[in-house]
């Protein structure tokens, strides 16, 4: 079983003394993913990874999603296990995770969180690089085990092509989705991440909601750093 299968496991196990929360509401706005590249790729990668030091404050998160306090998610044995080292890459200089809390009358769910992950490379990411990215991610689901499913997908978000990895389970009454999308943005790699288990049924096209809004809110939130690297 590979590691994000494994991640739904230990998701559905963290459910059974929860209770239900609020149902989500969803955000829409126009963002040119195209017009941040320009900026991040004028910017030095190096200064780029050195900006990334501190996560993108409340306000710039998506309704739902916020920074812990002290930098210490909830579900924190989750947190780093969805941290995306940079050895997956071969042609990245560093990789920066942040970890983000949730608002419990916002995002539904009895265990929920949310993850952005910048991968930074030397250069511009080509086409061929987000095969690539395809490719492992395939390899890295494998065959599902049964009561599991899984899938990887081409995406537009914010007028570029992306890819989403999807991975649903249903255990002992016990519902669990992980939806990822990763957006080439310049030199860097997006990821964000949303992730919802409950013991009520999950909508996995409405938690592909929370992962695209999360990222597209973690290009933008790069984008002010490129500029202010620059």
């Amino acid at each position: 079983m590979t590691r994000l299968l494994l991640l739904l496991t230990l998701l559905a196990s963290l459910v059974l003394s929860s209770a239900p929360l609020a149902a989500a509401q969803e955000e829409d706005e126009e963002i040119d993913v195209a017009a941040i590249a320009e900026t991040v790729l004028d910017v030095d990668p190096e200064a780029l990874v050195e900006a990334l030091v501190d996560p993108p404050a409340d306000d710039d998160l998506p309704e739902g999603f916020l920074s812990p306090p002290d930098g210490t998610p909830a579900n924190a044995e989750l947190a780093e296990s969805f941290q995306i080292p940079e050895s997956e890459f071969p042609e990245a200089i560093a990789s920066v995770s942040f970890p983000f809390d949730t608002d419990s009358e916002v995002v539904p769910g009895l265990v929920t969180a949310g993850y952005l992950n910048y991968v930074v490379l030397e250069e511009e990411i080509t086409d061929e690089q987000l095969d690539e990215f395809r490719e492992g991610a395939e390899e890295g689901l494998g065959t599902p085990e049964p009561g599991f499913e899984s899938s990887v997908e081409d995406i537009t978000v914010g007028g570029v092509d992306g890819l989403l990895i999807s991975a649903v389970t249903t255990q002992d009454n016990v519902s669990a989705v992980v939806q990822l999308v990763a957006l080439p943005v310049g030199n860097t790699f997006v990821i964000g991440t949303a992730v919802v288990a409950d013991q009520e049924e999950i909508d996995p096209a409405e938690i592909q909601t929370y992962a695209e809004d999360l990222t597209l809110a973690g290009a933008v939130y790069l984008g002010t750093i490129a500029e202010e690297a620059r």
